[in-house]
């Protein structure tokens, strides 16, 4: 697979860095994922970095180890609306990754898996069943959805 140019809009991008968040991250979910993001197309993804927050990014292939395909057509105009609106510029939910354990917190936020699923329904092509507790949803989670298929590993 060359990068970007043989990402589709909708891709879901997978991630494993060195970062000690993210490192816990993948021990706790026993996976080797720990980060997430979506390919909106142009070498552009949108996701929650890690203390940095919800925004467009340059495509990074560093660290990427799994690319998945959503099944069904990605709605991006109607996903685009949502972003501009609702999303862009919300800080890194560090609360979400506490309520992953049960800890209730008030911190605003979305953290990347919780951002990208959210993202995901409002594109018309929902991950997870609408019953899947969302503050239980992790990165490994997108990695076996059947929702997606899996169209580069490295």
């Amino acid at each position: 697979m060359n990068f970007p140019q043989d990402l589709q809009v909708g891709n879901i991008l997978l991630y494993s860095t060195k970062d000690i968040v993210d490192s816990l991250i993948e021990w706790k979910t026993g996976s080797d994922v720990a980060h997430i993001e979506i390919y909106m197309g142009g070498g552009i993804s949108w996701a929650s970095r890690n203390g940095i927050g919800v925004n467009t990014y340059p495509f990074r292939s560093s660290g990427l180890v799994k690319v998945r395909k959503l099944i069904g057509n990605f709605n991006l105009p109607l996903a685009q609306i949502w972003f501009e609106k609702t999303q862009k510029g919300q800080p890194y939910g560090f609360g979400d990754i506490l309520a992953n354990e049960n800890i209730i917190t008030k911190f605003p936020g979305e953290d990347c898996s919780h951002f990208v699923a959210a993202c995901c329904e409002v594109g018309e092509c929902p991950q997870f069943d609408p019953i899947f507790p969302k503050a239980r949803i992790s990165p490994r989670d997108f990695e076996i959805t059947l929702e997606s298929i899996t169209v580069y590993t490295v």
